[in-house]
């Protein structure tokens, strides 16, 4: 049967897409949708321009274009499969005239003649044209009982108007008797109120008495537009002149009494180089002033400053630590840099400390190259020092070069005893140095290696 979905559908314009999932129904049970704002069909099952180029459940993509429509609302037209004619129920059909229970005779039976009288009652059986005699003539008898309401109905208004009682005129509804709550706007009340507000013609308020609201307002008009008197009555203390209104006379301070200390005129001073050589506020403030000038300027417009003598070398006041002391030929902060210098420079003087193997582990005969080490222009000087520690056997190779180790010569070999410490130190000849350590044929659990240069 043909079904309409008013609601359910949903349209994406963009993706030319209608949505089914809210009717939980098979796209392909659609016969019709229609575009309700452009009164047009965008899907018709059958025309050319209006199927569908595809379907993914209850996702159908249209073939025509629906770029520029609303979403909806939408009107769809659909068939539920439900009595429909089908092989079955044809079938039925069919068995059904064969068993002689539906003939021809039998409906013009039941269907009745133009003659059969109405039913008696709803129940009563009867032919079908007797039945809808028996409608028609109860039609017929409540169309004439609206018709007599229908023709009573002028004569019972009154004035357009129902009446409330039998004697047809229209009666009036008294509040007089009915409860007020508390608060209520009474006759009593509104007469206090006027009186309270008082009338048009109520003077105005000078000042005496209990004044109505009206009488009381224009008092207050009356005082907001006058001009403000002169004499002994100063409103608010902002009178200059209290005997030529009207005149603005200028208010001279010179002759004012300042407090102590306060900032008064005083004289330029001839030159800002001597601190307040005028006199008062002015000369301080000139002096500040001269003294403050921005950027360059020639030395006659600058003032002068003297270092303090005990500044002459960026020293300040002290004394040496104990067991130190200005070397030969140095003075002030100058030449204790100096000779700070001079000793941090001396290569002999340098000992620097290296963490190279902590804790590691090495297979049988397992090697490792140390890090190379730069003694400088002048190894001569200088002393590599190598300290390790293993719970093995192994060796130890010390290399030497002077291009980087591109080459390089063994200049030391030293034998390591399982779980014994041992340091060695070899006097430097190359710049570039660094150690080989080689394992034993036992693995070693823990292989520590650090190493130093120090001054020869």
């Amino acid at each position: 049967m043909k079904q309409i979905d008013l609601t359910g559908v949903v349209l994406n314009p963009a993706a030319r897409t209608l949505d089914f999932s809210a009717l939980a129904i098979d796209p392909r049970s659609v016969l019709a949708v229609l575009h309700e704002p452009t009164n047009r069909f965008i899907f018709a099952a059958g025309r050319s321009g209006l199927g569908y180029a595809s379907i993914a459940g209850a996702v159908m993509t249209l073939a025509a274009d629906t770029s520029g429509l609303a979403p909806g609302p939408l009107t769809g037209f659909r068939d539920d499969g439900a009595d429909v004619a089908t092989d079955v129920r044809l079938e039925a059909c069919r068995a059904l005239l064969a068993t002689g229970n539906a003939t021809l005779s039998n409906l013009s039976t039941a269907i009745g003649t133009p003659s059969d009288a109405a039913t008696g009652s709803d129940a009563a059986a009867g032919s079908l044209i007797a039945k809808v005699t028996r409608l028609l003539g109860t039609q017929t008898g409540i169309a004439t009982v609206l018709a007599a309401v229908r023709d009573r109905l002028p004569a019972a208004l009154v004035g357009g108007r129902l009446a409330v009682d039998g004697s047809a005129v229209t009666q009036p509804i008294s509040a007089a008797a009915l409860p007020l709550p508390t608060g209520a706007a009474t006759s009593a009340a509104q007469v206090t109120s006027n009186t309270a507000l008082g009338a048009p013609g109520d003077a105005a308020y000078a000042g005496a008495g209990s004044p109505s609201i009206i009488g009381a307002l224009k008092g207050l008009y009356v005082a907001m537009v006058a001009a403000t008197p002169a004499g002994a009555n100063v409103i608010g203390r902002v009178g200059i002149d209290q005997t030529t209104p009207g005149t603005t006379n200028a208010v001279a301070v010179t002759a004012a009494v300042l407090p102590a200390g306060a900032a008064q005129d005083g004289a330029d001073p001839a030159s800002p180089a001597v601190a307040n050589a005028g006199t008062g506020i002015r000369g301080w403030l000139a002096t500040i002033a001269g003294l403050l000038k921005l950027g360059p300027a020639a030395k006659a417009a600058s003032a002068s400053m003297t270092i303090a003598t005990d500044l002459n070398n960026l020293e300040p006041a002290g004394a040496a630590i104990t067991g130190a002391a200005m070397p030969t030929g140095g003075a002030g902060l100058t030449g204790w840099l100096s000779a700070i210098w001079s000793v941090l420079s001396n290569a002999q003087t340098r000992v620097v400390m290296f963490a190279d193997q902590s804790g590691q582990a090495y297979a049988v005969s397992a090697a490792v190259t140390g890090a190379t080490r730069d003694a400088s222009a002048y190894p001569g000087m200088t002393k590599y020092n190598i300290s390790v520690a293993a719970d093995q056997s192994g060796t130890l190779f010390f290399q030497g070069s002077n291009d980087g180790f591109v080459t390089s010569v063994s200049t030391s070999i030293q034998p390591v005893t399982a779980n014994i410490p041992v340091t060695y130190s070899v006097p430097l000849t190359y710049r570039y140095n660094r150690f080989v350590y080689g394992n034993g044929s036992n693995a070693a659990a823990t292989v520590s290696i650090a190493s130093s240069l120090s001054a020869a």
